[in-house]
């Protein structure tokens, strides 16, 4: 008996394949998880997060304001720019003004276009 149709389309009843063994390996290891870590633990963890946030701790912070908050989305059209300061500039030093710099050029390129395009509009007909 076939388990898909006519169409190639997968029948009613298909019991599918044997699944993702990666999503499989995932469950068993959530599930070890759930087991080992009570309600107490939770509590402590949560709690060391919390003071390590408060006692100056950027990355304990971030995630704990992450999770309570919500991530903040990024700003609509940034989108080359934003890339570059989070892969660049998160380093500090060099790395910051690196992007820095990348970025005003970007700025720069993209006024010259702007320009560009306003002067081809604004150019009369030679061949009138």
């Amino acid at each position: 008996m076939s388990e898909r149709n006519k169409l190639g389309q997968f029948v009613a009843g298909n019991p599918g394949g044997p699944g993702s063994p990666y999503s499989a390996a995932l469950a068993r290891n959530k599930a070890a998880l759930l087991a080992a870590v009570d309600e107490e633990d939770l509590r402590r963890i949560l709690r060391a997060m919390i003071d390590a946030a408060i006692a100056g701790d950027v990355q304990a912070a971030k995630l704990v304001l992450d999770r309570v908050c919500g991530r903040e989305a990024p700003p609509q059209g940034a989108g080359v720019a934003v890339a570059i300061q989070q892969t660049i500039g998160s380093s500090g030093g060099r790395g910051a003004a690196l992007a820095a710099t990348i970025i005003e050029r970007l700025r720069e390129e993209r006024q010259r276009r702007a320009a560009a395009v306003v002067l081809d509009v604004q150019e009369p007909d030679s061949h009138e």
